[in-house]
């Protein structure tokens, strides 16, 4: 397999990448190509870009920032803090910045979280149509993470209608299964599958790593 994808550890085994998380690091579409070298990814040079976050704006056109001073009379600081406290999904859905209200809410017939579901969902898709393009194809597409981990609703609906991509999901094994599986079905071209982020291994191994080079 050339383009393997995973989130949390970046190793020999696994080169490429699709995050979504809860965490403000969290929502990114990250992909390798090789052994740990970076090809493309969707992060800017902060955490506020990318998806939208529970609370931060995501990615944001910069010249929309007058407007909004502007219209409101905030400064350029009072709207960043907006942008980074104030948006995201909470500003989209009017009520909560957590997946889990969202799917709630929507439930009940809210617009404003359905909304906030369905850009989080439109965003993951066009990440990975972005990455796919960037490596010509993948073979695993992992989901790691708060959302990623424990969401099958977003899992089902980020690969929804991605058959001529060689992409489709088991309903049953996205349901239910151990915490680390494979979702992928049976005529799948791209291997699916779930797998926790483990942060504080791979700090560790990294620690480890830079002591032992170090002495």
């Amino acid at each position: 397999m050339k383009n393997i994808a995973l989130s949390a550890e970046l190793s020999s085994e696994f080169n490429a990448a699709c995050r979504a998380d809860n965490a403000v690091d969290g929502k990114t579409v990250r992909a390798f190509h090789g052994i740990c070298k970076s090809v493309a990814t969707t992060m800017g040079m902060s955490p506020q870009s990318v998806l939208p976050h529970n609370n931060r704006v995501g990615d944001f056109d910069p010249f929309a920032l007058p407007l909004i001073m502007e219209a409101t009379g905030k400064t350029l600081d009072e709207v960043l803090d907006h942008l980074a406290n104030q948006s995201g999904l909470l500003g989209l859905s009017g009520v909560s910045g957590d997946i889990r209200d969202l799917h709630a809410k929507a439930a009940e017939g809210h617009d404003g979280a359905k909304y906030a579901l369905e850009v989080f969902v439109a965003d993951v898709r066009r990440g990975i149509g972005a990455m796919m393009m960037a490596l010509g194809g993948v073979d695993v597409i992992a989901f790691t993470g708060g959302i990623g981990e424990n969401d099958g609703v977003i899992r089902r609906e980020v690969c929804r209608n991605l058959d001529q991509l060689g992409i489709q999901l088991c309903e049953s094994a996205n349901a239910d299964g151990d915490m680390e599986r494979r979702i992928d079905a049976d005529g799948s071209q791209v291997q699916l599958w779930i797998v926790p982020t483990n942060e504080e291994i791979i700090v560790a191994r990294q620690t480890v790593s830079c002591v032992t080079e170090g002495s």
